[in-house]
């Protein structure tokens, strides 16, 4: 997203209905904190790890018709669906298309541990799988779970990830 000051590596990830759904675990990489209240609930509440969450799209020509990240997605933040995706305004566009929408973090969403996460699928992580996180079962985390709208084709351009920006505290 060019003007986000990352660098564009040109990795990006394509979906439309029959990829099924992408399910994210954003660590929290940030250091332990206790200028909270800490009790269960509130080491569950993602809002108290995660303060917002951008998702963009490659910078490229696309299709009028094409996906649009703040219309043919249905995204489920910590086990909440976000009913509402706002576009980045300015810093986020190409070729005067939107490349990046705000999604938030719901204030019932919640956080999971590494050794909780579950594939979309339903089958508990491999150890290889959690190895490539670098974290142990206990490190916290944001599921976030994407899926291209059954609108969206291969033909007018699939949903297209390539940054996937967290704000902690």
């Amino acid at each position: 997203c060019g003007g986000l000051g990352y660098i564009d590596m040109k990795i990006a990830l394509y979906g439309i209905p029959d990829s099924g759904k992408l399910r994210l675990w954003l660590p929290f990489e940030g250091p332990s904190h206790d200028h909270h209240e800490h009790g269960q609930s509130a080491d569950r509440n993602a809002k108290h790890w995660f303060d917002d969450l951008i998702i963009c799209e490659a910078n490229e020509k696309r299709d009028a018709e094409a996906c649009k990240l703040d219309q043919d997605m249905d995204i489920v933040v910590g086990g909440v669906p976000i009913p509402s995706i706002h576009p980045v305004k300015g810093a986020g566009e190409y070729l005067k298309r939107t490349t990046c929408v705000n999604v938030g973090v719901p204030k019932d969403a919640v956080v999971t541990t590494l050794g909780n996460v579950r594939t979309t699928e339903g089958r508990p992580l491999s150890a290889e799988d959690k190895k490539k996180f670098g974290g142990d079962d206990g490190s916290l985390g944001l599921v976030v779970d994407i899926a291209a709208k059954s609108k969206v084709t291969r033909s007018h351009g699939a949903c297209c990830l390539s940054h996937i920006v967290w704000e902690q505290h």
